[in-house]
């Protein structure tokens, strides 16, 4: 169960990213009651999510979707019954896999109410659809999505049949996105772990911003007894000439 110590979580985006958290999911089946109440509970711990109501759905993936996906921290793709059905959907997983790879982002699958090797396989809901899209599709498109939908379904995640109540699912997420979140902000440290995986250096960040990770003083001075000399300061600490 979630635990109600992690109120808010530090801001580990650069100050031009208006998003943390990415939520891709299949409107027709979770709009009005799982992603809405995931997103709420997202909004109660100050997470930036991006959430698609606004967008108007059209043939491709609008570059203003394209532009969120690869500027914020994390991926929460929520597998439906019908998410294999969407073109849109699976050109956004595409992306986001693709950004996973290039990025470092971290994709957290949720497979609300589907059997996990459905996805991965291509079998039930996610195999009917894949039958129609052969028709409408390229095979090169079609290659692209079975592969997105196979890495993303191998992730580590959460399954809906599996974790009861869904609130208590939620919470989960929920506790899971913040510490994560909190990890990427931490400044230095050494072993830390969440979840059983390391705790990862800036490497997300490197990537966007185009320049290597400085260590400021700041953290240097509360991170530990070490004491930074510069010329600076040592100036400031000799004592006056008897000139």
């Amino acid at each position: 169960m979630a635990s109600s110590s992690s109120s808010s979580v530090v801001s580990s985006t650069p100050p031009n990213c208006k998003y943390q958290v990415f939520l891709s999911f299949r409107g027709e089946d979770t709009r009005n009651d799982f992603t809405s109440h995931l997103y709420a509970a997202l909004q109660r711990k100050q997470v930036r999510t991006f959430i698609d109501n606004e967008l108007v759905r059209g043939v491709e993936i609008a570059p203003t979707l394209l532009k969120v996906i690869e500027e914020v921290a994390i991926s929460v793709v929520i597998f439906s019954e019908n998410y294999g059905n969407s073109p849109w959907c699976l050109d956004e997983l595409v992306k986001i896999i693709e950004c996973k790879k290039t990025m470092k982002q971290m994709v957290l699958p949720v497979f609300y109410r589907v059997d996990p090797a459905h996805v991965a396989e291509l079998k039930g809901s996610f195999g009917v659809a894949f039958a129609m899209h052969e028709v409408r599709f390229s095979r090169d498109k079609l290659k692209r999505w079975r592969s997105a939908l196979s890495e993303a379904a191998n992730l580590s995640g959460w399954d809906s049949l599996v974790i009861r109540p869904e609130s208590k699912l939620i919470g989960d997420i929920v506790e899971d996105i913040c510490k994560k979140l909190n990890n990427m902000s931490t400044p230095t440290g050494g072993a830390e772990t969440y979840s059983g995986m390391p705790r990862t250096e800036s490497s997300f960040w490197q990537a966007h911003s185009g320049i290597p990770k400085i260590e400021s003083s700041f953290w240097q001075a509360h991170s530990g007894p070490q004491r930074i000399e510069s010329s600076f300061w040592q100036a400031l600490s000799r004592p006056p000439s008897s000139d």
